[in-house]
């Protein structure tokens, strides 16, 4: 019992120190952890999936888009959301929690081909779900640098896929917050790998979460 009280405090905190703000070396606030903490581990996802595909190749999923968005640096699109999307850090938990759903299910695997629309499609749908307000589809095409009517094309794949189940439960939320943290530096700990380290199809944790009715399918129709 005490160990499952320390786990869940352990989870809360890594919740805390994820989406807090980093200090810059004037101590002034600066950017929300999360940012860098998830394009290191989706960086280093997208790596292993391409040295194992050996690829030069193309996802299938991108045969269909106009535009390759592959030299634009993971981590300068993550910024570039956060900067002009209006999304809390949450959001990008979320955002990331469904992509890695949606990687699942369409058994496919995260490249850098794929991952600036997976991108940009999560994170919209978590803020269309949790912050109506900063939902706009036209706006999220432009900060995305991605055609309006692409972006409903991957919308609409993106919830047909997840079967409109966007539910995160606390414990996942935390859970997924947790693994993150130990992409900060000196947060090196003695536990088994993680899947983004097994198995590249996923971007962390495979936590087998049982499928939730979502009666959200209103809020997500086309626009």
């Amino acid at each position: 019992m005490a160990s499952s009280s320390q786990s869940s405090t352990e989870s809360e905190q890594a919740t805390d120190f994820v989406l807090g703000y980093e200090k810059t070396e004037d101590c002034a606030v600066g950017k929300p952890r999360v940012l860098s903490l998830l394009s290191s581990a989706i960086s280093k996802s997208v790596k292993t999936n391409e040295q194992e595909l050996k690829a030069s190749r193309r996802d299938e999923m991108m045969t269909s888009f106009q535009r390759d968005l592959s030299d634009i640096g993971i981590q300068s699109y993550i910024e570039h959301i956060f900067k002009f999307a209006n999304c809390t850090p949450s959001c990008f938990v979320r955002g990331c929690i469904y992509m890695d759903r949606f990687l699942q299910e369409k058994g496919i695997r995260l490249t850098s081909y794929n991952v600036h629309r997976l991108l940009i499609t999560s994170i919209m749908v978590a803020s269309k779900l949790r912050e109506d307000e900063s939902s706009d589809i036209k706006h999220f095409a432009l900060v995305g640098a991605i055609p309006e009517e692409e972006l409903k094309l991957m919308e609409l794949d993106f919830l047909t896929t997840l079967k409109f189940n966007l539910h995160v439960a606390d414990e996942i939320f935390n859970n997924y917050c947790k693994q993150l943290k130990e992409e900060a530096p000196g947060e090196a700990t003695n536990e088994p790998p993680t899947l983004s380290q097994t198995n590249p199809l996923k971007l962390n944790l495979n936590l087998h979460e049982p499928p939730t009715q979502n009666p959200l399918k209103r809020k997500f129709s086309q626009q």
